[in-house]
């Protein structure tokens, strides 16, 4: 800590160090035009550093000055006023300080004589340097401005893009949250028409409909999870799925091995697969069979849950519920332009939803033996 708040002060310093040596520089060349013997230039520039080191320590009542008295609407003129007279004042202590050390500085540019007369030297300098003093407080006034200016305007953009964040993650939250109701109360309602039909098979589905819940809390905070784990939850979710079809209902898992610890959205397989259930399987008498299947191109991850069912109607635009257009919306949220959703009606009958999400792997190691369900 001691070493960082030391090395804060370097750039501060070795700035008022170059204009100690400039206007030494400067004073000397307008020395050599009037006398024949100038001072040393070394004892021209300690001199001259002298007085830039001491408008670095008045730098500080500046600065408090700037904060105390800024130019806001309605104290534009007050503050004015106030930092014209503070411009006089520091102007004028400034002489005094400068007088008072480089008295004992030996070999003086501005007198040669051991022991200083103030009144002479402070006569002298206000003449030559009381009003470059005034500009100088200004000048240093303008540098803090921008400083604090700049500061403010970094604190604006970070909380701009904290709230951002937050706005992000708020709407995420909601989206997802949508999804939780939305599964929940249909699952539900295929419980409630097997409970007298089919008692052991309701039952079933509440125990399998209670390790969903426990997964989905599990991973409730989360956005992204690896791809194994949200194929176990849709495992879960399909076996509910199954008491209820039984053998109307197939599933296929085409998954690459490299691909199960690629990070998908949390939730994001389910509503896919609950979509073609109920719009794909359920409608038709006969049997039906839903692939899921990941593959990674390059860069990107591609997802699809395809089905071999009633598929879309024909003619006029296909209307996405809530499964879907939650999805779509999740997607742009977490990814950008950087992500697809694709609704296809493939020839030979059904319907596919294709979504490309870019490549990020999560430290887990793959899978033995990938999971499918019964």
């Amino acid at each position: 800590m001691a070493r960082r708040d030391w090395r804060r002060w370097l750039p501060p310093l070795a700035v008022y160090t170059g204009l100690g040596v400039f206007t030494a520089t400067e004073i000397l060349l307008l020395l050599l035009r009037t006398e024949t013997k100038p001072p040393p230039i070394l004892n021209l520039i300690v001199t001259e550093t002298v007085h830039w080191y001491v408008w670095g320590g008045l730098s500080t009542i500046i600065g408090w000055l700037v904060g105390r008295f800024p130019f806001r609407p309605g104290e534009r003129w007050i503050s004015a006023i106030v930092h014209l007279l503070a411009s006089a004042a520091l102007a004028a202590l400034h002489l005094a300080i400068y007088i008072q050390i480089t008295q004992h500085i030996p070999g003086r540019w501005y007198s040669d004589q051991p022991v200083i007369d103030f009144k002479k030297a402070w006569s002298y300098f206000f003449s030559a340097r009381f009003n470059t003093n005034m500009l100088t407080y200004f000048g240093i006034f303008a540098v803090i401005q921008a400083r604090l200016y700049s500061r403010r305007l970094r604190e604006e953009e970070l909380a701009r893009s904290r709230l951002a964040t937050q706005l992000a993650t708020a709407r995420l939250e909601a989206l997802k949250m949508q999804l939780h109701p939305h599964f929940l109360f249909n699952t539900l309602n295929a419980i409630s028409a097997l409970v007298h039909q089919d008692p052991s098979a309701a039952e079933r589905m509440i125990l399998r409909l209670s390790d969903l819940l426990r997964q989905a809390l599990a991973e409730a905070s989360t956005q992204e999870v690896p791809l194994k784990k949200e194929v176990d939850f849709l495992s879960t979710y399909l076996e509910i799925e199954q008491v209820r079809f039984g053998e109307r209902l197939r599933v296929a898992m085409d998954i690459d091995p490299e691909a199960w610890d690629a990070l998908v959205p949390n939730l994001l397989l389910q509503p896919l697969v609950e979509n073609a259930i109920r719009h794909g399987i359920a409608p038709v008498a006969r049997a039906g069979c839903i692939t899921v299947s990941a593959h990674q191109f390059g860069a990107e991850l591609e997802l699809t849950v395809a089905d071999d069912g009633r598929g879309f109607p024909t003619g006029g635009p296909h209307r996405e519920g809530v499964g879907l257009g939650t999805t779509r919306a999740r997607l742009r949220e977490l990814y950008g332009s950087a992500q697809s959703l694709d609704i296809e009606s493939p020839a030979t009958g059904g319907s596919s939803v294709r979504i490309r999400i870019p490549l990020r792997k999560a430290s887990l190691p793959e899978p033995t033996v990938a999971r499918e369900p019964a």
